[in-house]
């Protein structure tokens, strides 16, 4: 098996559970965000991602040239208000301490 055929199977697996996020994270049209869709992802993403939204601690991954924001359910707390606005937002884009 090579790394295409790899990547094709249960492209969108590493979405499966997360919680709140797992489930925002399913239904958002990616096409319309840097990133792009899932399916697409390098694996190395997919991977950060899916260990992200199983972790019970707060994980954030800022993906890509615009830093594109990926969070998980423990780490909506800190967003506050920003949530869900910030989710899949470009770095600066949803404010705050963090914001560039």
């Amino acid at each position: 098996m090579n790394s295409d055929e790899i990547s094709g199977r249960g492209a969108t697996d590493f979405l499966a559970g997360g919680g709140e996020m797992g489930a925002l994270m399913r239904v958002t049209d990616w096409t319309r965000t840097p990133l792009g869709p899932p399916q697409s992802w390098p694996i190395s993403l997919r991977t950060a991602v899916g260990i992200m939204l199983s972790s019970r601690y707060a994980m954030f991954v800022w993906w890509g040239r615009h830093l594109t924001n990926l969070y998980n359910d423990a780490y909506r707390p800190f967003l506050g208000k920003k949530h869900p606005n910030a989710s899949a937002s470009r770095r600066g884009t949803c404010g705050g301490r963090f914001g560039a």
